[in-house]
């Protein structure tokens, strides 16, 4: 081989193992060891003075705001945590960026240090204050001395003066309570909302779920465990938007009250939700929702889509499932419109394999029958059913769903009723007492390429079917074939 072309290959190697395995250079954390080092954990005080003056301090492990002015409020309001912590952190990363020397005689007001523009105080295992005054000439610093260095002028970055200029609402805690989900037993609702029905009601943890305790109407229904769940989440994680300060005359009853209480804890976090007036004066809240809770003390106003997560139904947290579907043993089905009179106008015949859903007309694989499985699961009814039809209701297509032997393991049957608001049918289930109100997407689904109600007799000549837009595997069934209505399948004339 070519010497040339063997000490070229040395040496690309060489180079490779050097950018591969030459150790990494560590990255230097900048340090300053006259720049005092704070622990968010043992901070107890936080003080700012600035146009908006407050004081943040730690009591039994939660952090409290108090504020001055017309905004003084009778008890402390709660501070997050997290944003107390953050301006620790800010601080502890943002150490000076020169020394400028000593502070002699009137040198202070040179750097308008005479009359700091603000200043913000820390209270941990010693108090340490920072001040800041005029911004440097290219208003990329800021002038500033340290209780710790007196006699030092320092140049910090221009983000201190919007840090220690930060308004106390940067620091409010606007959550409406704080507890896990997990950890709730009881919740009892009160509700009066305008246009709504009022209802009191409660559910309760058990070893197997929640279960309703009032009103006596529920008791003994189920509750849902994936409703209940989500509920509680939503009460856990509640945020209202702004805290009114100060706060605006209230309502004298609360549109709604919720109680929540936890393991262990004797007594319930509490939260009110009032309605401004619609002609109340304040801009912005004329008809708006706001909530007091016992934990926070002041006034939260909420979002608009935060209401209706708090103020839930009893109806809306029952398990509304209106069949209970075990679809791993089903073999067949067979699916029929009966809009015509109540004739049957059409039909779908289809197996099961391992493959799937087979449409036994086309011989087709029917990929979509899954997902209406599915729906047909977590088919919920939207208001309490009902032990008879109305006599407007008409049958529009009945689905047959079997496991072995003839005898269909589940009737479902279809009916419109003009009556019933818009997006919603009725749904019975192996001739059931019930009468389900459900929404009507998957009828939809099942009914979407079936034929129209004024389709023309078959043409002579013609398959069944054929030219006439039915989906695949439908057959129409001439009038010597046609079926009495509510006819059993397997049946025969």
């Amino acid at each position: 081989m070519n010497k040339r072309l063997v000490l070229l290959a040395a040496l690309v190697v060489a180079v490779w193992a050097g950018i591969n395995y030459w150790p990494e250079k560590k990255k230097e954390e900048k340090t300053d060891p006259a720049w005092h080092k704070l622990n968010p954990a043992k901070i107890t005080k936080i003080e700012q003075k600035a146009a908006d003056s407050f004081v943040l301090d730690m009591r039994n492990g939660e952090w409290f705001i108090t504020l001055s002015g017309d905004r003084k409020t009778a008890e402390p309001l709660r501070a997050s945590l997290p944003t107390v912590e953050a301006v620790a952190n800010f601080v502890n990363g943002s150490m000076p960026l020169r020394r400028l020397g000593p502070l002699a005689g009137e040198k202070a007001k040179d750097f308008g240090l005479d009359k700091p523009k603000a200043s913000i105080t820390f209270t941990s295992e010693t108090a340490w204050t920072i001040e800041v005054g005029d911004k440097n000439p290219t208003n990329d610093g800021i002038y500033a001395k340290s209780s710790l260095e007196p006699d030092e002028c320092l140049l910090l970055a221009a983000s201190y003066l919007e840090q220690l200029n930060r308004k106390p609402d940067h620091y409010f805690d606007l959550r409406l309570a704080d507890f896990p989900a997990e950890t709730v037993a009881k919740v009892r609702v009160r509700s009066a909302i305008p246009g709504a029905a009022p209802e009191e009601w409660e559910i309760e943890r058990r070893e197997t779920g929640f279960a309703f305790t009032a009103p006596a109407s529920s008791v003994g229904k189920s509750v849902a465990s994936q409703e209940a769940d989500s509920y509680l989440r939503s009460l856990a994680m509640a945020k209202g938007k702004q805290l009114l300060l100060p706060a605006p005359p209230i309502p004298d009853a609360a549109a709604t009250t919720i109680s929540v209480w936890r393991k262990g804890v004797d007594s319930p976090v509490v939260f009110e939700l009032y309605q401004f007036p619609a002609d109340f004066a304040a801009p912005g809240l004329a008809g708006q929702f706001f909530c007091r809770s016992n934990w926070q003390k002041g006034i939260l106003t909420l979002d608009k889509n935060e209401v209706p997560r708090l103020v839930r139904s009893a109806f809306s947290l029952r398990d509304r499932t209106a069949l209970k579907l075990d679809a791993s043993g089903l073999k067949r089905m067979k699916i029929i419109r009966t809009e015509r009179q109540g004739q049957p106008l059409a039909e779908v015949l289809a197996t099961r394999s391992e493959k799937g859903w087979t449409d036994q007309g086309t011989k087709k694989a029917m990929s979509g029958m899954d997902m209406l499985m599915w729906q047909l699961a977590d088919l919920k009814f939207e208001s309490e059913p009902a032990s008879t039809l109305p006599a407007e209701a008409k049958c529009v297509l009945e689905w047959y769903l079997y496991k072995d032997g003839d005898q269909p393991a589940t009737t479902l049957k279809f009916f419109r009723d003009p009556a019933l608001s818009k997006g919603r049918c009725w749904l019975t289930v192996d001739n059931g007492e019930n009468k389900y109100p459900v929404d009507d997407q998957l009828l939809d689904e099942l009914l979407r390429d079936a034929p129209a109600e004024n389709m023309p007799p078959a043409l002579s000549g013609m398959n069944q079917g054929q030219g006439m837009g039915l989906p695949p595997g439908m057959q129409l069934l001439p009038p010597e074939l046609a079926l009495p209505p509510n006819t059993p399948p397997g049946a025969k004339q």
